[in-house]
């Protein structure tokens, strides 16, 4: 009897672990390596001979793993909001230099229903305009909106993939 019950109790326990691994307590007081990381971050973007970019990059790469890992409600708007400084604010890149962009727009997939907003601003939005060398960062916007898992854009997605010509 011991032995047709051991593994099943062993499949019990690393099932438990594992979903105790995947779902990450959040934390209850701000990080402040947070918000010195989003004032460097916004430093970056604000640059206008765009040499930062690859700096600002690490930043979103560093927010991304924190969020993921578990962050105070305050510390997940900010982190949003930064992201969102990264799309609106400064210079507007070339589409040849997007890098910077697709990588926010990829880390605004992690964001919940607040990255997802952002994310719907940015495809509508004039700064990334509906044309053939910005169709890349715009199929990348479209699919971030779905991995946000909300709902309320599975209309906007839909409406996206009936009506636009375009691939993007």
């Amino acid at each position: 009897m011991l032995r047709k019950l051991t593994p099943f109790l062993f499949a019990m326990m690393a099932a438990s672990l594992t979903v105790a691994a995947q779902d990450p307590k959040p934390a209850k007081v701000p990080d402040k390596e947070v918000a010195e990381r989003i004032d460097v971050l916004g430093e970056c973007v604000k640059d206008r001979k765009m040499e930062r970019d690859i700096e600002a990059r690490d930043h979103i790469d560093f927010l991304l793993v924190k969020l993921q890992g578990g962050l105070c409600e305050k510390d997940q708007s900010a982190v949003t909001k930064a992201f969102e400084t990264v799309l609106f604010k400064g210079k507007v890149r070339p589409p040849q230099k997007m890098h910077l962009y697709t990588a926010t727009v990829v880390a605004l997939g992690f964001c919940g229903e607040d990255g997802a907003k952002v994310l719907e601003k940015a495809y509508d939005s004039k700064r990334f305009p509906d044309k053939k060398p910005w169709l890349p960062l715009r199929e990348q916007i479209l699919k971030s909106v779905g991995k946000t898992k909300d709902e309320s854009k599975i209309k906007f997605l839909l409406d996206e993939a009936r009506r636009n010509p375009e691939d993007a």
